[in-house]
């Protein structure tokens, strides 16, 4: 069952609602629609070839050094080898380009945008909510923020904003653990183009270098996705934010603090099992959570 077409679309499905690019993607109407039905196609097909094909530890979806993309991709990234002219293929990303897995995918970089160009900010919050379930704080309700615009600087330039927010005490308690990582991912645009400008021009150049602020306390300069990914996977938080929203999906319910202990066998098997998710989900389908899901009480 975990073998046919449906399983296989059931997993795009969850990983792509997880990583939030399902709903970015519609809504990106700057970006052509060929360009977006490439984009999310070349995500799904990363998907499949570690979780059905390859059965290797899930890890490797941050991991891959190759991508399922056509030449038209290819130099709409601007970064990557071009394969020949016809139908998508794998191609490796090449070594002057930054990317790898799933983090260099336009889809994946277009779920953290904001306004008409990206947001540093929540390309942050993207990376610690969707992929370490560690969300900042919520903002102070007495706080005076301006959602709708990005922050000002009395500069052109965007960046020299979100740095000041870094300097003033209300804001970089917050900041300081989401920003920085936006900043690594800047060379790349709300679809994945690679970039060393603003859209400002020459005159704001993006040097690409961020730091990532793990859950432990820890920090590590990076420069670009192959970066940023190691680093995550060096974590291990990876494995209990997927174990979290596996019970998500399979229950069909957000988790309660009765919940952990479930979570917790779910990260064993997702640790222990090589990272293979095809085993994990087998597994899981046998847990009596699973088979014995109590039902919700109707309402009156």
């Amino acid at each position: 069952m975990l073998q046919n077409r449906r399983a296989r679309e059931h997993f795009g499905r969850f990983f792509s609602q997880w990583f939030g690019y399902e709903q970015s993607l519609v809504r990106a109407t700057v970006i052509p629609e060929d360009v977006r039905t490439k984009l999310r196609a070349e995500s799904d097909a990363l998907i499949e070839r570690v979780v059905f094909d390859r059965k290797g530890p899930w890890t490797d979806i941050f991991r891959a050094t190759e991508s399922f993309i056509d030449a038209d991709i290819a130099r709409y990234y601007g970064d990557v080898s071009v394969p020949p002219e016809g139908p998508a293929t794998w191609v490796s990303y090449g070594p002057n380009s930054e990317r790898r897995g799933i983090i260099g995918h336009g889809a994946f970089l277009n779920a953290g945008t904001k306004f008409t160009d990206t947001s540093p900010t929540q390309r942050g919050i993207m990376v610690r909510t969707k992929l370490l379930c560690s969300p900042p704080k919520s903002i102070p309700p007495d706080l005076q923020v301006n959602l709708d615009q990005p922050p000002p600087s009395g500069s052109k330039c965007k960046l020299p904003g979100y740095k000041i927010l870094l300097t003033q005490p209300s804001c970089a308690g917050c900041h300081a653990g989401m920003d920085p990582i936006g900043y690594g991912l800047e060379r790349y645009d709300i679809g994945g183009k690679f970039r060393t400008t603003e859209p400002a021009g020459l005159t704001c150049p993006i040097d690409g270098k961020g730091t990532f602020l793990s859950p432990d306390g820890s920090s590590a300069p990076f420069s670009g996705p192959a970066e940023l990914s190691d680093a995550l996977v060096a974590t291990g938080a990876l494995d209990h934010c997927l174990s979290t929203r596996i019970f998500e999906y399979t229950q069909g319910r957000s988790k309660t603090g009765s919940d952990e202990e479930s979570i917790r066998q779910t990260e064993k098997l997702v640790s222990g099992r090589s990272g293979s998710l095809l085993d994990v989900i087998s597994a899981i389908v046998a847990t009596p959570s699973f088979t014995l899901r109590t039902a919700l009480p109707e309402k009156l």
